[in-house]
């Protein structure tokens, strides 16, 4: 009877995926807790470049379509005007106010969290960062920050067609200029001949 349930427990272990640690992303409080703070997802294990399937995977956390902006190891630090990799905690500076939706991503050791925002029309300037919320339910100990990215909403918006013309509309007819031929103004030339023709013998 021991063995069946070990052999259960073991093949369940097996089939079913490791989830991520879900609850971790919430850690970092001064992430959470700011003004335009919408959710996070996290945390995963990996790595932020980037990628077509990373894209992918925001488009299922968070719904809508999202664009690479960039990452703090990039040239001059991507969207960023610093990287703080030497530090569990600091400010990620932006190089100009992110406005509307947007995600922050931060990775620290191999584990990394997604952080969404709504910046508003005015925008936010720069994020306090804890690298806590990518660490493991178990044990919360935050790693120093490998690199922050940068995601912003590239989502179509269609606008609506322009109505049509109702019925009971009267139809816009198109104005042509009418260009009169020689022989009309022959004929118009030969009517004033007689109109003045004849008031001359009226009048004789």
């Amino acid at each position: 009877m021991k063995i069946t349930k070990f052999i259960a427990v073991l093949a369940a272990a097996v089939v079913m995926p490791v989830a991520a640690n879900a609850q971790a992303c919430t850690a970092a409080t001064q992430i959470t807790g700011l003004a335009g703070y919408l959710r996070c997802q996290g945390s995963y294990v990996g790595n932020l470049n980037g990628s077509a399937s990373e894209l992918t995977q925001l488009s299922s956390l968070f719904g809508r379509t999202w664009r690479y902006d960039g990452s703090s190891t990039d040239t001059n630090f991507g969207p960023f005007t610093s990287n703080p990799n030497q530090a569990s905690s600091g400010t990620l500076t932006f190089d100009g106010p992110q406005t509307g939706l947007f995600v922050l991503g931060i990775k620290a050791a191999n584990r990394f969290s997604f952080y969404m925002f709504d910046g508003g029309v005015s925008g936010m300037a720069s994020i306090p960062f804890s690298t806590k919320g990518t660490a493991t339910n178990k044990r919360l100990i935050a790693q120093n920050l490998s690199h922050s990215v940068l995601y912003e909403d590239a989502t179509v918006v269609l606008q609506s067609p322009v109505p049509k013309a109702s019925m009971f509309e009267a139809p816009t007819i198109p104005v042509q200029s009418i260009v009169p031929e020689p022989s009309t103004y022959a004929l118009i030339a030969a009517g004033l001949v007689g109109i003045i023709v004849a008031a001359r013998r009226r009048r004789a």
